[in-house]
């Protein structure tokens, strides 16, 4: 028997799309979905700002000489595996690049999940459902009801 893994969801506006990755982890034998509610909208990470860092990268100064710094790095990367957002290739398309993902993904996000969206989650998916991010007392004995 294979290792047990777990599939991590979000619960986004569109429904259907997480009907279709819960399906797709119970068909994948995944041994536990972990429905992940603690991040409905992304956070503003000043510290990220303040790196530099943004969607789509921008080449700087900076960023190119410690690339340089690194030649055997920037190799393998250049001529590394392409990787993808496999799960959001149908959504997105396969040209989608970094900036079309986080517009998606903020348009997407539904900051309003309720009892009866984890009701619906645990009616989809016949296994053990773990949800991440509880943090008030009455919620994690709400959670433990429905479990």
């Amino acid at each position: 028997m294979p290792e047990p893994f777990w599939f991590q969801v979000y619960l986004m506006r569109d429904r259907g799309f997480n009907r279709e990755l819960i399906e797709r982890a119970h068909a994948a034998h995944c041994s536990a979905l972990v429905l992940t509610v603690d991040l409905q909208v992304q956070g503003l990470r000043r510290r990220d700002a303040k790196n530099g860092l943004s969607i789509p990268p921008r080449l700087t100064l900076a960023n190119a000489l410690d690339v340089a710094t690194k030649p055997a790095w920037a190799l393998r990367v250049l001529l590394g595996k392409r990787r993808s957002f496999g799960n959001l290739t149908a959504r997105l398309g396969a040209s989608a690049g970094l900036a079309t993902l986080s517009e998606w993904i903020a348009s997407q996000f539904d900051p309003a999940v309720t009892w009866q969206d984890i009701e619906w989650v645990r009616a989809l998916w016949p296994g053990k459902l773990i949800i991440k991010g509880i943090l008030d007392p009455e919620d994690a004995r709400s959670a433990a009801a429905q479990a």
